[in-house]
């Protein structure tokens, strides 16, 4: 409960209340929201709580961006926000999510470190966000039809993107990476990973048996290892995301979580001799297409995932305002 309660703390405090519109809540209501470790419901009345215990996942509700649909209000006095989405109000005093109302920025970019969209006709694979520029390897081909814009198109063996050696923005103990892959192979194909193929230290994401795998080395606790029940060889656009937080790996096909999280509850551990790649991974090399990857240092949440899943399936660039 207290893990639940600090998570929530950390990132922003939300809290549903009902219909109340921010204009009938109480000065006190207020400075109850702005209470650093308090989570409160309201439901019969303004200025109820509810106690640590009673608090569970299903009462907290997390959105760690702001909507870019329904009612948003900012009360430049405390800088509370309150936003509507369907029928319930939130407030938010998160000071991130609160600045990134006030300058249109999404919160989502807080944490990005690099973000390859894939468009270009030659060249570098640009990273659009960062330093980890790309250097293309065997006979991939470029301005490919995308899933947004342009895709390379890899095709097997020795076609990759060569990502240097002992990349540390690749390298956190917490991350999440996202990207859309279109195959049809069957062989085990890398889709993006940063590990040391001599101790297998480090994390990386490819298909096995037409199944989405991601793997990750971590501290005291070797490689564990999460695969998808979904197929993901349709000869279709594909979203694949990860996420590691230090506790749990959890996997996303086209937005939604595939099975149970798997228990992680270490940093990723890597070695001083590791590669980073596109289109390759564990000396596995895909045939197929790859667009729009985006790499996080840090774990996201469901509602980021499927923000994502969401926007570029619509067609939009990442990352965007909100």
């Amino acid at each position: 409960m207290k893990s639940i309660l600090l998570i929530v703390a950390v990132l922003l405090t939300f809290t549903a209340i009902g219909q109340k519109k921010p204009s009938e809540m109480s000065e006190a209501t207020k400075a109850a929201f702005k209470t650093a470790l308090g989570i409160y419901l309201i439901e019969q009345s303004l200025g109820d709580t509810i106690p640590d215990s009673s608090i569970s996942s299903d009462t907290i509700r997390v959105l760690p961006y702001m909507p870019t649909t329904g009612n948003i209000y900012i009360n430049s006095s405390d800088k509370l926000l309150y936003f509507k989405v369907g029928s319930y109000w939130y407030a938010a005093t998160g000071v991130g999510v609160r600045d990134s109302i006030l300058t249109g920025t999404s919160v989502l970019v807080n944490n990005l470190v690099a973000s390859w969209n894939m468009d270009e006709g030659s060249g570098v694979m640009n990273d659009s966000i960062g330093t980890d520029d790309g250097t293309v390897n065997g006979a991939v081909v470029r301005e490919q039809a995308g899933k947004i814009g342009t895709a390379y198109t890899f095709a097997g063996s020795g076609t990759y993107i060569a990502l240097g050696t002992n990349n540390t923005s690749l390298s956190p103990v917490k991350l999440a990476v996202s990207a859309w892959i279109k195959t049809t192979a069957t062989a085990n194909s890398g889709i993006i990973g940063n590990m040391d193929g001599g101790t297998g230290k480090g994390w990386w994401l490819d298909m096995t048996s037409n199944k989405l795998r991601f793997q990750a080395t971590g501290v005291s606790i070797g490689k564990i290892t999460k695969t998808s029940t979904t197929s993901v060889n349709t000869g279709q656009w594909v979203h694949c995301a990860v996420t590691v937080d230090g506790a749990y790996i959890r996997m996303y096909i086209n937005g939604v979580q595939e099975g149970s999280a798997i228990a992680f509850a270490a940093d990723i551990e890597y070695n001083v001799n590791s590669y980073s790649y596109v289109g390759r991974a564990d000396g596995n090399y895909l045939i197929g297409s790859i667009d729009a990857i985006h790499f996080w240092n840090t774990s996201l949440l469901v509602e980021n995932i499927e923000e994502l899943f969401t926007k570029e399936s619509a067609g939009n660039t990442y990352p965007w305002n909100q």
